[in-house]
């Protein structure tokens, strides 16, 4: 019963983001187009946000990459979001985690 509650929270949330996306987004093209970029990424954002912490820290503390240069800035945020997507999606597929953790 919790799954269904949470899934019906789920779409009317979708429902009023997509309405007020389409209210500011006029070209439709490009919604469609971005709505295509983000979907793979809906059920790992938790996720992510709990895992990007620990990948920020550990290049931080073993000095990877210059924290303060324009390229880490740039390609070292979004290499740090995939890692953490992939590194998310890894842990779901682990059924003990999956049936732990609600996705």
């Amino acid at each position: 019963i919790i799954d269904n509650e949470q899934t019906s929270i789920n779409y009317q949330c979708n429902k009023e983001l997509q309405k007020m996306v389409k209210e500011n987004i006029k070209n439709e093209k490009a919604l469609g187009c971005l709505a295509k970029l983000t979907a793979p990424f809906s059920s790992l954002t938790f996720g992510i946000y709990l895992v990007h912490f620990y990948l920020v820290q550990m290049v931080a503390i073993y000095q990877i990459f210059p924290i303060t240069s324009i390229k880490y800035r740039i390609f070292g945020t979004i290499a740090i979001f995939l890692i953490s997507a992939v590194a998310v999606r890894i842990l779901q597929m682990i059924p003990v985690i999956r049936k732990a953790i609600p996705s």
